[in-house]
């Protein structure tokens, strides 16, 4: 199969934003207020991507790969990690049951990713209630990056 596919064209541009965000978050997290709609923004077309790769590779056999199976988990991973760190360094987390929500996010994430890549691959399979709790997450997570927009108590409910 060919590893030069629309669909590990996407995965790579997740990537790409997930490293611009650690980046951005780490070297310049005096800039983040004024980056605040950038990251927003582009976390939305990375979590798109994730719905629309795989979509391509189901829906066209011939971009499907086994690259994509390997590299697609870890590139969701990062994208939502990444963005979450963009958020706890902007300080959109004001409470403590706020950065524990992320913690418990950032290492069942990581914890996943670890289990998945060292032979958990065959022991917890991908399945449908894990894409449903990715795309929750995402959703929930780009609620939350617009708080700064919508400060209401309602809208504040829905992000949580």
């Amino acid at each position: 199969m060919n590893p030069w596919t629309v669909p590990n064209a996407l995965t790579l541009v997740r990537f790409g934003i997930g490293f611009w965000m650690i980046t951005t978050a780490i070297i310049q997290p005096q800039e983040l207020v004024s980056l605040q709609w950038v990251a927003l923004a582009l976390a939305s077309v990375a979590f798109a991507t994730d719905w629309l790769d795989g979509k391509i590779a189901r829906w066209f056999p011939s971009q499907e790969s086994r690259l994509g199976r390997y590299i697609d988990p870890p590139a969701d991973k990062l994208a939502v990690s990444a963005y979450m760190l963009f958020l706890l360094v902007l300080g959109a987390a004001g409470t403590m049951v706020e950065y524990i929500c992320f913690l418990i996010i950032f290492v069942r994430e990581f914890g996943m990713l670890i289990w998945r890549w060292f032979g958990g691959a065959d022991l917890i399979p991908v399945n449908r209630w894990g894409k449903y709790k990715t795309g929750f997450q995402m959703g929930a997570l780009l609620l939350y990056g617009m708080l700064p927009a919508f400060p209401y108590p309602a809208f504040y409910g829905l992000a949580l």
